[in-house]
């Protein structure tokens, strides 16, 4: 079996669901997306083959789960923002939302826009915002190998992508008992349904 810092997670082409163009707003393609999981895999081959070249573990099991989903978050919008014919990523420092079609905003940079679309990740079945919020979401579903043996351990991949329009009675607050706590916003049960009828792509090959 070939070491497992030397493989690179694939893009499953029979992952994209039909019909996709049909539906898919600000001119949006499958090859977007695509395009953002090639440079993803890129990424933590590189990394990774780097890392582990010098006796060190992967990334994914050296920063905290919360980095990585930063770090995948950060690259799909930067992989879909260079692909995509209209979409550019918000100049504005923790902007909402991450991708805005390129000039709606003045020097496409806004702190709090309706038009684009948030880029999220996640390990879990949902990831977390800051605030509930009206606008097109996309979420990244990733699953790292917990296997501990290197040799047998399959690369990280993207399991789903979902992608749907949102509004703030979709979501629930979760309050924080501390004062050192952040309230955040996470899609309810409903809300949870209308993202999942937003399915892109789905790759089951790492169970």
């Amino acid at each position: 079996m070939p070491s497992a810092s030397l493989r690179r997670a694939t893009v499953s082409q029979s992952g994209f669901v039909e019909n996709l163009s049909s539906w898919l707003p600000y001119g949006l393609q499958q090859r977007d997306f695509q395009n953002a999981l090639d440079a993803l895999y890129d990424y933590f081959h590189a990394v990774n083959t780097a890392l582990m070249g010098r006796g060190l573990e992967w990334m994914e099991n050296t920063v905290r789960a919360a980095a990585v989903s930063n770090i995948i978050s950060d690259l799909a919008q930067a992989a879909v923002a260079k692909h995509s014919n209209g979409l550019v990523v918000n100049r504005k420092h923790n902007g909402h939302p991450d991708l805005i079609p390129h000039g709606t905003y003045p020097d496409d940079s806004v702190q709090s826009g309706e038009e684009g679309v948030e880029i999220k990740s996640t390990r879990g079945r949902v990831a977390d915002t800051h605030g509930a919020r009206t606008g097109w979401v996309c979420q990244f579903n990733y699953k790292v190998d917990p296997e501990a043996i290197i040799a047998a351990r399959w690369p990280t991949v993207v399991e789903h992508i979902y992608l749907a329009h949102l509004d703030p009675s979709l979501y629930r607050r979760n309050i924080r008992q501390t004062e050192l706590g952040t309230h955040t916003s996470t899609p309810d049960a409903e809300g949870m349904r209308v993202l999942r009828a937003g399915l892109l792509y789905e790759d089951l090959s790492v169970r």
